[in-house]
């Protein structure tokens, strides 16, 4: 019994200090490894955005085929505008016919999880039906304006440019363009659609504003910007018109995916493009392009010298044609 005494006194357990050293050690260990655990987890998130990406790519593609070569768009009903990427109920822009439940619901994209980017810190806010139960509302389904439901968006020079390109066109008001042909990629696409931008992943990551774009009035359904199967704009938050926030985001340790027209996806610098904001024409975007037999402007903005977010460096315009190439 003594001995069994002795040998249980001389058990040794751990001093206080050697606690704290082993708890600084195992702290120390963590604050090395959490920003790998993280990057590793945007990596993981940027993949299988760039997958999801693919996937609408390839759904735009078979639509085209279907479609006399045009992109799914939408209509504007009261006045007959073609070409909306944007809904709004007081441009008669309906949100069931935009582009993203086009490609569901002809099924060239059949899951509606693939219109939510994995990286999105808002990812579990959207709805992808919609439903807008609001005073008034009637609880129709995809109708809500100021649900999320698509977090990519298209580029805008579709819809915005070509109505200005034809000649018969000068002098009418805007809605009252045709606008619509550039969205058929076939027959009026870019010169170069594999350096000619498509789509993108939407931010902002930082801020939800519900606020109306330029011309709406309706104060019930208004566009929350960008996650409603949006429009890249080339200059946005940076007009006297538009002080809201813009779709670009570094969310993926600095990076998005994007696609060209040919339907190509990549990861480009968005930290960098955020940081020198919209610029106007660069030595790089001059003698990409011939048209008529002289050399141009690859870039159809830096051609007009009009501010825009720039992804010349990555290879990627917003319009690689030119008036002159577009046969009406």
């Amino acid at each position: 019994m003594r001995s069994g005494r002795c040998r249980k006194s001389g058990m040794k357990g751990f001093t206080l200090i050697e606690l704290l050293v082993v708890v600084a050690i195992i702290a120390l260990l963590i604050s090395i490894l959490l920003p790998s655990m993280s990057q590793a987890r945007r990596q993981a998130q940027l993949v299988v955005s760039m997958s999801n990406l693919r996937q609408i790519a390839l759904g735009n593609a078979s639509y085209s085929e279907d479609n006399a070569g045009y992109l799914p768009y939408a209509r504007n009903t009261e006045t007959g505008t073609w070409g909306n990427l944007w809904s709004e109920a007081a441009w008669g822009v309906k949100k069931a016919d935009l582009w993203f439940y086009t490609l569901f619901d002809t099924k060239t994209v059949p899951d509606e999880r693939v219109f939510v980017p994995a990286g999105d810190p808002y990812g579990q806010q959207y709805d992808f039906e919609s439903r807008f139960d609001g005073i008034g509302g009637t609880g129709a389904v995809r109708t809500n304006t100021q649900a999320f439901a698509c977090g990519y968006g298209m580029n805008y020079g579709l819809r915005h440019w070509e109505g200005h390109r034809r000649a018969e066109d000068f002098g009418r008001p805007p809605l009252q363009a045709p606008y619509g042909r550039l969205f058929n990629v076939t027959r009026y696409g870019p010169s170069r659609p594999n350096e000619t931008i498509l789509m993108s992943e939407v931010g902002p990551d930082d801020e939800l504003p519900v606020m109306p774009l330029f011309g709406s009035a309706d104060p019930m359904q208004v566009g929350r910007p960008w996650r409603d199967g949006g429009r890249l704009l080339w200059d946005d938050g940076n007009r006297s018109w538009y002080p809201g926030p813009t779709w670009l985001t570094p969310r993926y340790g600095g990076r998005i995916p994007m696609t060209a027209m040919d339907g190509s996806v990549r990861a480009v610098n968005s930290a960098r493009v955020l940081r020198t904001g919209p610029i106007v024409r660069r030595n790089q975007c001059f003698g990409r392009a011939v048209v008529g037999g002289q050399t141009t402007f690859v870039c159809y903005l830096c051609r007009e010298s009009t501010p825009h977010y720039d992804f010349s460096d990555q290879k990627l315009w917003w319009w690689t044609g030119h008036p002159g190439e577009i046969k009406y």
